[in-house]
């Protein structure tokens, strides 16, 4: 592909994407058929952007200042074996000062992958900024007059080591990183290798070389500051295919590819083939697929139309017509999680995690977002929030039908407190959701699942402080104010929950659906899995709920 065909193709692949925005009802984007309890959707040819991995790899990228731009070149490995020393600090050059943005530099700062220049033009700011579920596709282009930078390799969930050595005529900054291992938003066990050098030299040539990266999504281009009204169209047109730059190429303002793994499909289309084939049956939409999509975590958040015609929990309905739902559909998967996700495996290679506990915490999470945590409570006259979208770390929350210890915390948050005689508070368990755990009274409660007459009190650590202790399990302490809180409280501040107890669903049916790429049958590894996790989360279901829900995963 030449580089004019790199930037039409960027070109009219931008316009789906602003059009996603607006949330228009969904469609159908493929065929779908059952296997056992399971549904494939194969989706249809252009449904999504696909996959353009990182294609660099034994390459140096030059780029060679020109006017006010560079020219790039794509050229063999140029290494520099001599890392000089390791820093995780601003850099500041004695040797000279480099060309770059229309400044000089004598100092830059060195982040992981990046190097960036403080400017009192981007207010000194530090570093490129990404949200949690950076898409790569897209990122890149809000890299521009953010913040005068270099991108060597950019994305989220890389660390490791940096290390600067300066000579008279270039100071050369390499990194030895590793993707996140062995968590449950992680792609592999063990970690990996990712070696990445930067060499910025006196004369503003800046070279970009990668000798053994294996990760394969991220961001790699240089971003100058620009006027901001050519950065508009930047935003645009500056992306291109780093792998085929010609000699007579450019020269670009600002030049950088975003690497990526395939564009998700969106919810409310996967929503709409689903319930359009087999009818508005499913409360919930779990998915799962045997390719990656462009997100720099294994997992998923969670979306939804909120069906059910739930009141008094701290959400209502909304949505339904965009997922193509008469009123059931309450909570899905915004995703796909993909086989190459350590989440989608059933156990750890050191036993640490088994029996599929990572993805029954990540349903039961995701899913569990229908109804915690957006409660809040009445006391004394004052709105506590005890969340918001997770329960806050402060409240006491113990599980009511614990799903593997005794002491767990509820799956949407909160923590379980034991109070010390000195007047600090032991946490027990955090306020995180791994490894599965079970649902608390209060959740119960807001599930339909359980009465306000069982409701026993539970309190909130407001004002937490660790103390600078942990206890003999290393298990951190704190201090902070107690504040009791009654089911009544919660009534006062919501409303009381409708349907309530008695008429309240008990039954509950998810979709269980694996997603291929056009042309293709989902592999037996994926189906393997996706059975499995389909057959852990009903049980998890029961057993978290004392047996007063159930869970289905019934296509028809």
């Amino acid at each position: 592909m030449t580089m004019r065909r790199a930037l039409i193709v960027i070109g009219l692949l931008a316009l789906p994407t602003c059009l996603l925005a607006q949330r228009p009802p969904g469609r159908t984007v493929g065929d779908v058929t059952t296997i056992g309890n399971l549904i494939h959707l194969e989706l249809e040819p252009g449904a999504v952007v696909p996959a353009r991995p990182f294609d660099l790899d034994q390459r140096t990228l030059r780029f060679s200042p020109e006017d006010v731009g560079y020219r790039v070149e794509n050229v063999a490995l140029q290494w520099d074996d001599q890392f000089g020393t390791e820093t995780d600090s601003a850099v500041t050059l004695r040797n000279f000062a480099f060309p770059f943005s229309g400044r000089r530099y004598t100092s830059f700062d060195v982040g992981i992958g990046e190097l960036t220049f403080p400017d009192e033009r981007t207010e000194n700011r530090v570093g490129f900024e990404m949200e949690r579920y950076a898409r790569m596709l897209n990122v890149g282009r809000s890299f521009i007059n953010m913040v005068p930078g270099i991108a060597a390799y950019v994305k989220p969930r890389l660390d490791g080591e940096t290390f600067v050595k300066e000579l008279p005529d270039r100071v050369v900054v390499t990194w030895t990183l590793s993707e996140a291992p062995g968590g449950i938003q992680s792609f592999t066990w063990e970690p990996t290798v990712n070696r990445i050098q930067a060499v910025l030299h006196d004369n503003g040539i800046i070279e970009l070389s990668y000798n053994d990266v294996s990760a394969r999504d991220g961001i790699v281009g240089v971003f100058p500051l620009v006027d901001a009204g050519v950065a508009d169209v930047l935003r645009t047109h500056a992306q291109m295919d780093l792998s085929d730059v010609r000699p007579g190429d450019g020269p670009f303002l600002a030049a950088f590819e975003g690497f990526h793994w395939s564009q998700s499909p969106r919810p409310q289309d996967v929503a709409c083939t689903i319930i359009g084939e087999y009818g508005d049956r499913f409360d919930f939409i779990a998915s799962y697929s045997d390719f990656r999509v462009d997100d720099p975590e294994g997992g998923t958040p969670s979306t939804g139309p909120r069906g059910g015609d739930v009141k008094g929990i701290g959400r209502d309905m909304g949505g339904l017509d965009t997922y193509c739902s008469q009123g059931r559909l309450q909570a899905m998967f915004v995703q796909p999680i993909s086989t190459a996700a350590v989440q989608q495996h059933e156990r750890s290679p050191d036993g640490r995690m088994d029996d599929y506990d990572y993805a029954v915490s990540q349903i039961a999470h995701e899913l569990g977002h229908r109804w915690a945590a957006f409660a809040s409570a009445l006391v004394d006259g004052e709105r506590i929030p005890l969340g918001p979208t997770h329960w806050a770390a402060g409240v006491h929350l113990p599980a009511a039908f614990p799903y593997a210890r005794p002491y767990e915390a509820d799956i949407m948050g909160g923590s379980t407190w034991q109070e010390n005689p000195d007047g600090t508070w032991t946490q027990l368990d955090r306020d995180f959701y791994n490894p599965a755990k079970g649902w608390s009274w209060p959740a119960l409660y807001l599930m339909g699942l359980a009465s306000p007459e069982e409701m026993p009190p539970f309190f909130i650590l407001r004002n937490l402080q660790r103390a600078g202790q942990t206890d003999a399990q290393d298990r951190p302490i704190y201090r902070g104010e107690k504040i009791v809180i009654t089911i009544q409280d919660v009534i006062a501040a919501m409303g009381p929950r409708t349907p309530t107890h008695d008429v309240a669903q008990k039954n509950f049916n998810t979709a269980i659906v694996v997603i291929t790429e056009p042309g293709r049958q989902p592999t037996d590894v994926l189906l393997d899995n996706a059975r499995n996790i389909a057959q852990k989360w009903v049980e998890y279901f029961s057993t978290t709920t004392g047996g007063r829900g159930t869970m289905t995963v019934e296509p028809r």
